[in-house]
């Protein structure tokens, strides 16, 4: 199975490969947060200590911080549900579509997490805000990337709908786990190393920039268009074709085409 993930991921064309690095930039951007974020409460916001012996008032602080952070964890978790039945509204939109709002989402995630660079930013009311916000993120994250790269291996691959339609999920999927695994592995370490959980936001924001970047120079696959009405359906386009070749042959025999789909028994 690896074998196979590794070959499909290999011979991906660009546009493929487009989705899976957004993909790949957005989970780095947003990992931080999802694994740091009650820490950084406690440190960055309350100046607490994480280690300091019970009772002590750096412990104290330190625990109404993460309390702080898991209420803030909570929010985004409600603000992903709300947001979550909302996004097909902007995704299926004729004037929105996936990709604008992708950006947007990605353009929120960056300037959040900016602010923790900003010391006056770091008071609790701020930073609970920015936290809730990204429960936008999340969602968007989780849903248009494998929407994108479905529409565009269907309208690739004849075979898209098919078998190897989970390969491409698996290598998209894949993504996911790298980037998280970087994030808490190496971002954990040079949090470690610079004793402050700023230096995670900040990494996350530099990834969300990169993100951007790629998010910018996708493509809309055809399968999207036609969906939001903006392109006519592959059948509709063959018959025109059909139609302008008959109008110019008068005088011959018109044969007339079936375009609807065939019914296998």
């Amino acid at each position: 199975m690896w074998t196979k993930l590794f070959v499909v991921a290999w011979k991906m064309n660009w546009s493929l490969k487009k989705i899976c690095l957004a993909f790949f930039f957005t989970n780095l951007a947003t990992a931080p947060m999802s694994f740091f974020s009650t820490d950084f409460m406690g440190t960055v916001v309350y100046h607490g200590v994480a280690n300091a012996p019970h009772g002590t008032p750096a412990k104290t602080a330190y625990d109404k911080g993460v309390r702080l952070g898991s209420l803030a964890t909570a929010i985004n978790s409600g603000v992903s549900v709300i947001w979550a039945f909302m996004l097909p509204s902007f995704v299926n939109s004729s004037i929105v579509g996936s990709k604008p709002t992708w950006f947007v989402s990605q353009l929120l995630c960056a300037i959040c997490l900016c602010l923790p660079l900003i010391p006056q930013t770091n008071i609790p009311w701020v930073v609970v805000t920015w936290m809730s916000a990204l429960g936008i993120v999340q969602t968007t994250l989780n849903s248009i990337p494998y929407a994108m790269l479905g529409d565009e291996v269907t309208d690739l691959y004849e075979d898209g709908v098919g078998q190897d339609m989970g390969l491409y999920m698996g290598v998209i999927n894949t993504v996911q786990t790298v980037a998280q695994l970087i994030v808490n592995f190496a971002v954990g370490a040079l949090i470690e190393k610079v004793k402050t959980d700023v230096a995670g936001m900040e990494f996350g924001a530099v990834c969300a920039f990169i993100g951007l970047i790629f998010i910018v120079i996708l493509s809309v696959p055809q399968q999207e268009k036609i969906r939001r009405g903006l392109a006519p359906e592959k059948e509709a386009l063959l018959q025109k074709d059909y139609n302008n070749v008959q109008g110019d042959k008068e005088g011959e025999v018109v044969v007339s085409v079936d375009f609807s789909p065939v019914r296998k028994i």
